[in-house]
């Protein structure tokens, strides 16, 4: 047995670096949640507010950047920042970003998508071989 343990203190730390990745690979429902609690945590939802290619924001440090990383972003489009929760904010984030959220299998998409994620695929062998086969 494990146990999956959420580090609060790299929170901020996982949304400066999403930008830089094409995917985010869960292999179980507790990962999911981990990273959907963390990540959440340390999101300003008042990101969404600004274009995608130009604003990546973390709320507890009120660090800003402005960056470049993904210039082709053009959906300015985003949900009111008081109205939404945060899963929903995540998923958003993760979706104007361009990031996929790839599971191992069945059952961590289903705790993908009860976190509010959009999981754009699932490995049909539920093990790491399969889960390459989604990135390829």
């Amino acid at each position: 047995l494990y146990e999956t343990l959420d580090d609060d203190r790299k929170a901020e730390e996982l949304i400066r670096t999403l930008p830089l990745v094409d995917d985010v690979t869960f292999c179980s429902a507790s990962a999911v949640r981990a990273f959907c609690r963390m990540a959440a945590s340390a999101l300003d939802v008042s990101a969404l507010d600004a274009p995608a290619a130009n604003v990546h924001s973390v709320s507890a440090a009120n660090v800003h950047s402005v960056s470049a990383a993904n210039p082709a972003a053009e959906d300015t489009s985003a949900p009111a920042a008081g109205s939404v929760r945060k899963a929903l904010s995540l998923s958003a984030y993760l979706e104007r970003i361009h990031i996929r959220v790839i599971c191992i299998g069945p059952v961590t998409e289903k705790a993908a998508l009860q976190c509010g994620l959009k999981v754009d695929k699932t490995a049909k062998t539920y093990n790491i071989d399969g889960m390459i086969d989604c990135i390829k």
